[in-house]
């Protein structure tokens, strides 16, 4: 799991992770008690938790292809001060602590 997320998403996807199990399990126990209504709720809650964690994994995904390309860039000669304003304005990359 730690390879999915940023290590600043780690807490908030293992709440995700174990909240879409614990959804999952109960909506099987109340579909076994005929509880139709509760467990769509549940349901419904595993399903925003899954959703929750896709957005986690696409953010590094997309913050790992910043930090690429800053470092193509820089092994380019490229001067990359004006690219880290354009990020760092547009708030899609930290790259006050992406290493580079």
């Amino acid at each position: 799991m730690k390879e999915m997320y940023l290590q600043s998403d780690l807490p908030e996807a293992e709440k995700h992770e174990q909240c879409y199990r614990e959804c999952r399990d109960l909506a099987d126990v109340h579909m076994a008690h005929g509880n139709y209504e509760l467990a769509k709720q549940r349901i419904t809650d595993a399903l925003k938790s899954a959703h929750e964690l896709s957005k986690l994994k696409t953010k590094k995904k997309e913050e790992e292809r910043y930090k690429n390309l800053l470092k193509d860039l820089v092994e380019m000669d490229v001067d990359i001060q004006i690219v880290q304003v354009h990020f760092e304005r547009s708030g899609q990359c930290d790259l006050q602590n992406s290493g580079i």
